[in-house]
């Protein structure tokens, strides 16, 4: 807690790790990103420059927010648990609240591939931009596939509980609560495709 992290984050697993287990943690009141499950920024062999196989389980994370970061200069977009070319992560069973974005599944090198990710049995809340996010923050990032979205408990995500943004495929969304004051599920890019949404409750 307290940390002033730049352009870093907080707890971080960063390219050829794998079978890894981040269990409960207590993080929070950082200006940047708690967890953050990377691959592909040249720190490994090209085949196994991503973090893999793991679990992410029982951590809580408040507070995280880039707002204060003077290398962000303002944007608030840090995330409480971020896979960013991460592979076969299940993240299950967090508490995630009052950050800039909840829980992400996303990946910033175009060409790249965060893939068979679930999330699952969480509760996130109170996010700056939206609770869950998938897919690259603009077309020219990389792609989001095979990301299951089940069992969440989601409230209050400002613009959203779940977003989709750009180069997503195979997602599914099913069996989440949400309360929610407004939009619950918002597609806002392009090149989304196989998006099945079944199964979920609303309510104010």
């Amino acid at each position: 807690y307290g940390c002033e992290l730049g352009q870093s984050e907080t707890l971080v697993l960063n390219g050829n790790v794998e079978n890894f287990l981040v269990f409960r943690n207590r993080i929070h009141d950082n200006n940047n990103i708690a967890i953050d499950i990377v691959g592909y920024e040249g720190v490994a062999p090209s085949d196994k420059d991503f973090a893999r196989n793991g679990r992410v389980a029982e951590n809580q994370v408040w507070n995280i927010s880039s707002a204060r970061n003077a290398t962000y200069h303002g944007e608030r977009s840090a995330d409480g648990i971020y896979v960013d070319g991460g592979r076969g992560v299940v993240i299950e069973n967090n508490i995630v609240r009052d950050s800039d974005v909840g829980i992400e599944a996303a990946s910033e090198h175009y060409g790249r591939t965060t893939e068979s990710i679930v999330i699952r049995g969480n509760n996130v809340s109170n996010s700056y931009q939206a609770n869950i996010m998938m897919g690259g923050y603009d077309a020219k990032r990389g792609k989001s596939v095979g990301i299951t979205v089940e069992n969440n408990t989601l409230a209050n995500g400002r613009d959203g509980e779940i977003i989709i943004q750009h180069n997503a495929n195979g997602v599914q969304i099913k069996g989440n609560q949400f309360r929610a004051r407004g939009i619950n599920i918002f597609v806002r890019g392009s090149n989304n495709a196989n998006i099945l949404v079944q199964g979920n409750q609303y309510s104010p």
